[in-house]
């Protein structure tokens, strides 16, 4: 897992933009991070979440020299992986039924604890870009401002999106029980 302290220098970053070996060294870094990016918003597709990673990385050798160190390398990375799983999960729309699996993960609100078999069903219900936001910022720990770069939405606009999400995966879980 990818944790903020671990971001590559700005030094290697640049490197990679120059050499094979510099950029063989960013993608070895930053691949398990986009890949589980890709996976989780492609519902568990591995076939979407292949792509994914590999159109990301196209992208990130075409636009390196362009990243310009205003915000930590895995915003704009997460960012470019948010545009292209949200891109071919839309392509891939009957894909859409299918269910990821989030080994080992347990939510609990209040005096609440659910197993990975409901959370998985409460998630099944949610677009992909929903499904994105929410684990975005609960499993993968972003700020609502690295939310709101990578998705261009305003931090507001986010806080309250993200809040009718908990909201209504709460309403069906009061249903449910």
């Amino acid at each position: 897992m990818l944790f903020r302290s671990e971001e590559l220098s700005e030094i290697e970053i640049a490197l990679a933009a120059k050499s094979e070996a510099g950029f063989r060294k960013l993608y070895n870094h930053y691949s398990p991070f986009v890949w589980r990016v890709a996976f989780r918003t492609a519902n568990g597709d591995q076939q979407i979440a292949k792509e994914v990673l590999q159109s990301v990385f196209i992208s990130v050798n075409r636009s390196l020299k362009k990243f310009n160190h205003k915000s930590v390398f895995s915003s704009w990375l997460y960012k470019i992986c948010w545009r292209e799983s949200i891109h071919l999960v839309k392509k891939e729309r009957n894909l859409l039924n299918k269910m990821v699996p989030l080994s080992g993960l347990e939510v609990s609100e209040e005096n609440y604890k659910f197993s990975e078999e409901e959370v998985n069903s409460l998630l099944v219900n949610l677009t992909p870009e929903q499904r994105f936001l929410l684990v975005s910022r609960e499993i993968e720990g972003f700020s609502f401002a690295e939310l709101s770069e990578i998705s261009g939405k305003k931090e507001g606009t986010l806080r309250v999106t993200i809040n009718r999400i908990k909201s209504k995966l709460k309403r069906e879980v009061e249903y449910e029980r």
